[in-house]
């Protein structure tokens, strides 16, 4: 009897075949992974330009008038009630989130002339399930996702909060004159003073638009601060002793913060860097060569990693007259 021949691969052509494959994933993964970063920074693009028409949104129900950067203090607890908060609280009604903002508020009201440890804080027991609460406009998909705060052990029980959800936008309202100034001499056609080095939005205060006589297409009133509360340092996890940073909540007052810059390594505040060096309270991203900025006229705008630090510092301030050019 003749045996019949069985078609097949040998050893060698599916070893071939295999290898063929392998070198097809190996080129298709990168380019899936970059479609997927551009998709990601569309729609974290999206969400800043949501917020920054959000704030104007704000100003037209306000008489022209801009939210405060926070509330933080008692001038500014008369003025908006009795609570500490960030911005985003005050913008929540103009990003669909009027539900939420209504649950805060009502709280607020329960005991609006009280202190101490009954006042309505943002980090109050009660508001824990609203603090808690996750805002997708507030969140950068390109951030690592899942994050909550916590405050650490050493803070006092009146001051202490649970598995906060974040934000990765935030308002930077000022220059910090000893971080900074010294990199900024003969880059900016002014001396850093408390006097000028004022942002877009003002804590504990309204901001009238007419405020801002550098224009508000040229003036930065947010910022994306990205994988707080957890420390980056260009695009590391940091794991020495500075691992946590504060004012990651949405909810939280002390999630705004000044223009320090850093060291080109990230490691230390203070220096020439401006964007995407370390998320320890400045412009961080998690998108490859720079990060978004929310501009006062509600746009938004990638600022590269490599713009001098004193463009960005004449980009914060809004009423000193200065002319740059960031490309």
């Amino acid at each position: 009897m003749r045996s019949a021949n069985r078609p097949g691969f040998t050893l060698i052509e599916l070893l071939v075949v295999i290898a063929i494959i392998a070198v097809l994933v190996g080129l298709l993964v990168p380019a899936v992974q970059k479609v997927r970063e551009a998709a990601n920074r569309m729609s974290c693009s999206n969400n800043s330009k949501q917020i920054g028409l959000a704030a104007h949104n704000f100003a037209g129900t306000y008489d022209g008038r801009l939210p405060p950067a926070r509330v933080s203090n008692a001038a500014g607890r008369a003025i908006f009630g009795n609570s500490n908060r960030s911005v985003l609280v005050f913008l929540l009604p103009f990003i669909e989130q009027d539900n939420l903002y209504k649950r805060y508020d009502a709280l607020v009201q329960q005991y609006p002339t009280s202190t101490g440890a009954n006042r309505r804080n943002w980090n109050h027991a009660n508001m824990q399930p609203i603090y808690q609460s996750r805002v997708k406009t507030f969140e950068c998909p390109s951030a690592p996702a899942g994050r909550t705060d916590n405050s650490p052990a050493s803070y006092a029980a009146v001051d202490s909060y649970v598995n906060a959800a974040t934000s990765d936008y935030q308002v930077m309202n000022n220059i910090e004159i000893t971080g900074v100034c010294a990199y900024t001499m003969g880059l900016i056609p002014f001396t850093i003073t408390d006097g000028n080095r004022g942002g877009m939005l003002t804590n504990n205060a309204y901001t009238n638009i007419t405020e801002c006589l550098d224009g508000t297409s040229n003036t930065i009133m947010l910022v994306e601060d990205a994988g707080r509360p957890k420390v980056y340092a260009k695009g590391k996890l940091r794991t020495d002793s500075y691992t946590w940073t504060s004012g990651a909540a949405w909810a939280d007052n002390e999630g705004q913060f000044s223009l320090h810059g850093f060291s080109a390594d990230g490691m230390t505040s203070g220096g020439p860097c401006g964007v995407n060096c370390s998320n320890g309270n400045e412009i961080y991203a998690f998108h490859s060569g720079g990060a978004n900025v929310t501009m006062g006229d509600g746009s938004c705008r990638f600022l590269r990693e490599g713009i001098n630090i004193g463009t960005l510092a004449a980009m914060v301030t809004k009423a000193n007259g200065e002319v740059y050019n960031d490309n």
